[in-house]
Parts: structure tokens; sequence; C-alpha cells
């Protein structure tokens, strides 16, 4: 399992470091399939330093008014998740069933 979550890693770097984005998009979705202690919390905790990193480096080009903006749209995002999360104690159910299309496999996920 774990030789598979660094593969996956990996992968998400490679992304990451090609076009700027992907690392959670490749490594989330697989990570949570082999065990939902895997994600999101370490992709936040890895992203997060790499982002301050790269709009430290990138400071002089960052347009400042077009940040709240962002964050604003974040914001319905965030407080949809939240309250998906809080109403089911199924989340590995719903995991296997969004990723993989069929709810059949959020079953056998849970019934591991």
């Amino acid at each position: 399992m774990l030789v598979t979550a660094a593969m996956s890693s990996i992968a998400g770097a490679a992304v990451q470091g090609t076009i700027g984005f992907g690392y959670a998009i490749v490594t989330v979705p697989r990570l949570s399939l082999l065990d939902s202690r895997l994600a999101p919390v370490p992709q936040i905790l890895t992203t997060l330093p790499l982002t301050l990193v790269a709009a430290w480096h990138e400071r002089g080009h960052i347009e400042a008014r077009d940040i709240g903006w962002i964050l604003l749209g974040r914001l319905p995002g965030m407080l949809l998740g939240a309250i998906l999360m809080a109403l089911t104690r199924h989340t590995d159910h719903i995991t296997g069933a969004v990723f993989s299309g069929t709810p059949e496999a959020g079953e056998r996920h849970v019934a591991r």
C-alpha cells in the first residue's frame, strides 16, 4: 500500500511540476480509495508550503486586487463540501462512488 501511495504522490508531483497544478487531482482519488486516512489532509499539508514558496517567488507578478475575488469564489465550494461531509458518516462510500463513477465501487470500499 505504501509503494502505491508513494507512486501516486510521485505522479501527482510530476503533473504539478509540469503544468503548475494537479497534485491533489492525481493523488486524492487514488489514495482515498486505498485508505481514507491518506487523503485529503496530507495533500493539503504538503501543498501549502509549495504554494507559499511559489507565491513568494512570483510575488512581483501577483495581482493583489484579484486575490479577494479568488478567495471569495472558494467559499461556496468549501461550505458545500463541509456540509456534505457532515451529513454522511459514510464518506468512504461517497468517495468510492464519486471517483469510480459507480455506487457499487463505493460499497465495495466500505465493505473492506
